[in-house]
């Protein structure tokens, strides 16, 4: 089984001919008029839960040219029709056996947040909001499925430098001083049978049933190389 997470976006302020400049804030000061960092990323994705989620592991991509933000994964898996929602989040680190407190042997929600940081950017039907799409890919009867999405990158941003409107939920947003900083995140994975019976401990992202939010992959962004389609 093979999870192969292909990412890739792309940033660049657009200033001539008329179109508008990103970031549009022209009442700041000029530290905040940035570009976003261009370049490749990969992700090598480690899994997680095993006890309830079986062996995943596979490979990311991630790569920023122009003004787009694209996404493409590729997930392995034995658990057909299964869906996996899929998350970059705030922090470098990913969760592991000392990230489950509580001892009772699983790495639930609360405790990933408190490894791996807030979510930034789900990776579902609209990465150019926060709070859209919600549609995530589903393992079909091939033991795969393909995920890929593009938004134009300064949309996407517009969206994470907003207020946030609820500080105490699972997402969160970037300051307008900051970047996006990929190499900085991670990217995690979600998702295991509803019929694995879980302890009463474990937690979920609001309230969302708990089988939908058990990690089962994760893997730290670092700087890459291009990706080769073909190989695919």
């Amino acid at each position: 089984m093979k999870l192969l997470l292909i990412i890739c976006s792309h940033m660049v302020l657009i200033t001539s001919c008329g179109q508008k400049s990103f970031p549009e804030y022209a009442a700041e000061p000029a530290e905040v008029q940035r570009e976003e960092r261009q370049g490749y990323y990969q992700v090598s994705l480690s899994g997680l839960n095993q006890a309830v989620a079986g062996t995943v592991k596979g490979v990311g991509y991630l790569h920023t040219k122009e003004n787009q933000f694209y996404t493409r994964v590729e997930l392995h898996s034995q658990n057909f029709g299964l869906t996996h929602r899929q998350a970059i989040h705030l922090g470098g680190k990913c969760p592991n056996g000392n990230s489950d407190v509580n001892k009772d042997g699983i790495i639930d929600f609360d405790e990933t947040i408190q490894t791996a940081g807030k979510i930034l950017i789900p990776l579902d039907s609209d990465i150019e909001s926060q709070a859209l799409g919600n549609e995530y890919p589903f393992i079909k009867e091939d033991g795969m499925y393909q995920y890929s999405e593009a938004t134009p990158l300064d949309r996407m941003m517009d969206d994470l430098f907003e207020e946030d409107i609820d500080p105490e939920d699972n997402v969160g947003k970037l300051n307008r001083n900051e970047n996006l900083e990929l190499e900085a995140r991670t990217v995690i994975v979600y998702g295991i049978p509803e019929t694995k019976i879980l302890p009463d401990s474990v937690t979920s992202n609001g309230q969302e049933p708990h089988d939908h939010w058990i990690p089962i992959a994760c893997g730290i962004i670092f700087e890459g190389k291009e990706l080769d389609e073909s190989l695919l």
